[in-house]
């Protein structure tokens, strides 16, 4: 079981979904820093907490344990590729950071009426 590619999957899954490590790590019942350990790869992680874990994001445990394949083309492609992974989070990253820069232009704009 390679703990950096189920970690990739769980905080993959987790960011899909639009949940911070806080919201997870409460749900656990652990700290944030311990939850981050799990999904950096960092801690051994037993089953119960696999599943835990996969009940709080609504997956199936396998999802975590299995290869994960796409059709590309003629053949098949694994998906499970690092760079693939950072490339979804960093994507999934820069729409969040550019709806709180629209929300912090708005409340500019509002804070600019109110002082007219």
């Amino acid at each position: 079981m390679d703990l950096q590619k189920i970690g990739t999957k769980i905080r993959v899954t987790r960011v899909g979904k639009g949940l911070n490590q806080e919201n997870i790590a409460t749900e656990l019942g652990i700290s944030i820093t311990a939850y981050s350990k799990i999904e950096r790869g960092k801690t051994n992680i037993s089953i119960l907490r696999l599943d835990q874990i996969a009940k709080c994001l609504d997956v199936s445990v396998v999802d975590f344990l299995i290869e994960q394949e796409v059709r590309k083309g003629e053949g098949m492609e694994s998906i499970t590729s690092n760079l693939e992974v950072e490339n979804l989070l960093l994507r999934k990253e820069v729409t969040h950071l550019n709806k709180v820069i629209e929300t912090k232009d708005e409340m500019i704009c509002l804070l600019k009426k109110s002082m007219d």
